[in-house]
This record gives C-alpha cells, structure tokens and sequence, in this order.
C-alpha cells in the first residue's frame, strides 16, 4: 500500500507547484507527500506551508521549509490532506468523507474551511459504500465528554474515548480536546448528522467532511492507476 501513497504523492506534487501558500494535512499520507516535497526542494523552498498538525508542522520545519503558524489566520492557496473513508459518488456534491485519524479534525476542517481550493488523496481501499458500519471521530471539551457521552447514548449512539496505541490513556488533539469515535450506520445522512452533532454542547467540531469542503479527490485505484473526482468548473 506504501507504492499507492508514493504514487498519491507524485501525482499531487504538480497541483501545488503554482501555489505559494500550501496547506498540508495530517497522518502517513501527508508524511509521505511531505518526503516527496522534501525530495524536490528546489521547487518548494522559497513557498509557505501551513500545517493541520504539529507534526507536519515539525517535519517540514526540519526539512528547512517556512512554516507558518495556523494562529495567523493566512488562507492557503490550496490545502491537500488524505482521508480514512469516503463514500464516494459520482457526483461529488453527494460524496462524504470521513477524517480525523489522526486526532486533528478540528484543525484540518479549520484549514478545509478556509482555503482556496482543498485536494483530498487516498488509496480506493478507504471507499466504503453506504451498508457500512463506520467510526466518526468528534472532538470534545474535555470537561464535558461525560455530558456529551450520555446525551449521545441518549440518541442512541455509543460513543467511546480514543485510546492511545503509543501510551495509556485518552486520545487528546493538539489544541488539548478529547477525541471520542462514534460508531454509525451509514445509512443515515452524514451531513444531517454532522450539523446536529454540532448542536449537543461540548462538541467542538466532527470529523464529517461534506461536499462544500471537496473542490477535488484523487484516488489510487493500482499502482498505476489514478481516478480524479472534482467539482465542475462553472
């Protein structure tokens, strides 16, 4: 699977060599896009990159790029971040996915929101279809995740603390919230669901990503193969 995020990498590489502000996201497929940036520094050094994580943020620190702080408030010329499932239709303006993998949702749906256009890259084995069952990650003040717990159940959904493969304990994301997974039929409307998970108090924000967050998807279908997916130009 490594060969198909090498593969994601090297055909992303082209969509960002116009821009001069770079959003990148979080998890093994924005590391491996970061090494491919890396390798071809001479076309990236003199650009800015604005990360979704502190761990991207640090890796290309390292690497001697110009790393700007999300605390600025820039809007990224383009923003590309990978995905852990998508329902995928084709039209895109009914497609969803899912994020938060890697416990920075939050700011990954902060920089989806605000950049120009967003570029999401992923193998076709995160595409599910609508029988699935899957796990919605959603972030929570952590003073309330009991509250939030119970209300949930109240609806009838389980809600469950991340736990750390790495340590023992709750899953925190980097601005210190909690991160809880939600296990969900997908036969429901995910966006409906996103909006009224936002409604219970102490959820912060939910690893949904609706259609007005998707400008683009490019998927590795083989290793030589790539399906782009993108909003009509109108």
């Amino acid at each position: 699977m490594s060969d198909l995020k090498e593969l994601l990498a090297s055909e992303t590489l082209p969509l960002l060599a116009n821009e001069n502000l770079i959003g990148i996201g979080t998890g093994r497929t924005a590391r491996t896009l970061i090494e491919k940036i890396n390798i071809n520094k001479e076309l990236f050094i003199n650009k800015k990159f604005i990360t979704s994580s502190i761990d991207s943020e640090i890796r290309l620190s390292n690497y001697g790029f110009n790393v700007l702080s999300l605390y600025i408030g820039v809007r990224p010329d383009i923003y590309v971040d990978s995905f852990d499932s998508l329902l995928l239709q084709k039209d895109i303006n009914n497609s969803v996915m899912i994020k938060g993998g890697g416990a920075a949702l939050f700011r990954e749906k902060i920089l989806a929101s605000y950049s120009k256009h967003r570029v999401y890259i992923g193998e076709y084995t995160k595409i599910i279809n609508r029988n699935s069952s899957i796990k919605i990650p959603i972030e929570v003040l952590p003073v309330a995740h009991k509250y939030v717990i119970d209300s949930l159940k109240e609806k009838g959904i389980e809600a469950k603390p991340r736990e750390s493969d790495g340590k023992i304990g709750s899953v925190f994301s980097d601005n210190g919230n909690m991160i809880l997974d939600l296990e969900i039929k997908n036969e429901i409307d995910l966006c409906e669901l996103d909006k009224k998970l936002k409604n219970i108090t102490g959820i912060l924000e939910t690893g949904i990503f609706c259609s007005n967050l998707i400008d683009k998807i490019v998927i590795a279908r083989k290793e030589d193969e790539i399906e782009i997916v993108e909003k009509s130009s109108k």
